[in-house]
């Protein structure tokens, strides 16, 4: 009986110490179950990359584009823990190329966005709407600085589509010609227009195997720097809706004498030869040619200039490269470099893009990796604050994607090699509107009838007299008169 009693005790005991033993293994993971949970996610977290953020520009990626970008890398995961992937767009190719990321789904989260092309992607929904709770969580600065003012100007239809550059560099359009060849046709210096033809019938009298003037069939380019600059005018849009420096308001071009007066002038060259016809037609962009002696003299902006000549200088110093201004008031036409950042709609990662715009906007150190490269291998500082290129910033050249420049709050002074051309302007000299009643079907038609009719015009193909009149005529048939008024008239 004392056995059974004694054995049934050791039974009991061991059950209560085995139940006992499992009650703290169960109160100690759940008295350790935060720490455990905060113990994976600790190594997690030092196991997982940073976000991958992809965004599409307009540029070209030059030779140490991948060096600058390490270094860009290694701060943005110290600041928001992401890293930044580019893709470029070559401005020869945007027309065709810009379009097919939306329609072919493909793989990113921002997008330079142009002022040409705002109100026509907002109505195909290929940017996101970015409400004002987002804008205030991600971008407390941004907000402060922009809420009431430009951000409100950039909506349609009460919404907004993108997060707008504040920052302006001069855009304007300059010659970039053989030095050597002007003294071979007996010229030491091009100021005007009539000069400049002296410069190509000389080369044409020579026989020399290239082309006198190559614009790549950009009827614009060629519009701004003969006509547009010489009257203070800006381009609004690509159907010739201009700005006009000296008044307020927007015009429509092509009701003015001075745009059929140009295109005569267009005619001629091409009859004379000083331009190609077939110019647009190729893959490589003038600049390129102009490297490998085929091109006299091509158009570009003055910052693009300034580093094509660095570039020669080190390569073909025999071309003596000059920049020609024609004599024109290039401080009057500095404009924004363009209109902003947009997310692409869908983006699992806007947060963290809005998170990177406002550090572009407002970190000292992003802003001058990313438009003048690193500091003591490709520019230098003077004393007067002044970007000093050195012998790298060839293979980084300043401002060479102008969407980095979101804001002139961080931008060194700058010396252009011809004087009188202002670097920066102090304020948005330009009025923004926006058209809130965007018909993309009305507007395909417009994109058809400009690369048919006008843009032909512009770079001296006739197919009649009558060309920019029949332009003119067959949108507003289209309802371009709607489109019209929006922007001319009062809001």
């Amino acid at each position: 009986m004392l056995k059974k009693n004694i054995s049934s005790i050791i039974i009991v005991t061991l059950i209560l110490i085995i139940m006992g033993m499992m009650y703290q293994i169960q109160m100690a993971s759940v008295k350790n179950s935060g720490k455990e949970i905060a113990i994976i996610d600790e190594g997690e977290k030092s196991n997982a990359k940073p976000v991958v953020l992809k965004i599409v520009v307009i540029g070209d990626a030059y030779p140490d584009s991948e060096k600058v970008i390490k270094e860009v890398n290694q701060l943005l995961e110290e600041a928001i823990d992401v890293h930044l992937a580019i893709r470029y767009i070559n401005p020869k190719e945007m027309a065709l190329t810009y379009p097919r990321l939306f329609a072919g789904g493909a793989d990113f989260d921002m997008i330079q966005v142009l002022p040409m092309g705002y109100t026509d992607y907002v109505s195909k929904k290929a940017y996101m709407n970015l409400t004002e709770d987002m804008i205030i969580k991600t971008m407390p600065k941004t907000f402060e600085e922009l809420g009431d003012g430009l951000l409100k100007e950039l909506e349609v239809k009460d919404r907004l589509y993108m997060i707008p550059s504040t920052g302006f560099l001069n855009n304007h359009k300059v010659l970039l010609l053989r030095g050597d060849l002007m003294g071979a046709v007996g010229l030491t210096q091009i100021t005007t227009v009539e000069d400049l033809q002296v410069y190509f019938e000389g080369i044409l009298k020579q026989e020399l195997p290239l082309v006198p003037l190559d614009f790549g069939g950009d009827a614009l380019l060629a519009l701004e720097m003969f006509y547009l600059q010489e009257e203070e005018k800006v381009l609004y849009d690509a159907y010739l809706m201009y700005l006009n420096q000296k008044d307020t308001g927007v015009n429509w071009l092509v009701n003015e004498r001075g745009l059929d007066d140009y295109r005569k002038q267009m005619v001629q060259w091409k009859k004379q030869g000083f331009i190609r016809g077939d110019s647009y037609l190729r893959s490589q962009s003038e600049e390129a040619l102009f490297v490998k002696g085929e091109v006299a003299a091509i158009i570009t902006s003055v910052y693009r200039a300034e580093n094509l000549v660095r570039h020669l200088y080190l390569k073909k110093p025999e071309y003596a490269p000059q920049i020609v201004t024609l004599n024109q008031k290039a401080n009057h036409f500095t404009q924004a470099s363009q209109m902003g950042i947009a997310i692409k709609n869908g983006s699992v990662n806007a947060a963290k893009s809005l998170e990177f715009i406002e550090l572009l906007r407002y970190d000292e150190r992003l802003f001058r990796l990313l438009n003048y490269g690193v500091l003591d291998e490709h520019y230098a500082i003077n004393g007067n604050g002044e970007y000093i290129p050195l012998t790298n910033s060839i293979y980084y050249p300043i401002y060479n994607i102008p969407v980095w420049f979101m804001t002139n709050e961080f931008a060194l002074g700058y010396r252009f090699r011809i004087n009188g051309i202002a670097p920066f302007a102090t304020k948005n000299p330009y009025e923004i509107k926006m058209v809130q009643d965007y018909n993309p079907r009305a507007h395909e038609l417009y994109k058809k009838k400009t690369q048919t009719l006008l843009y032909p015009a512009l770079i001296g193909d006739v197919q009649h007299n009558n060309q920019i009149e029949t332009y003119q005529e067959e949108l507003l048939e289209e309802g371009f008169g709607n489109y019209k008024k929006q922007l001319v008239t009062e809001d």
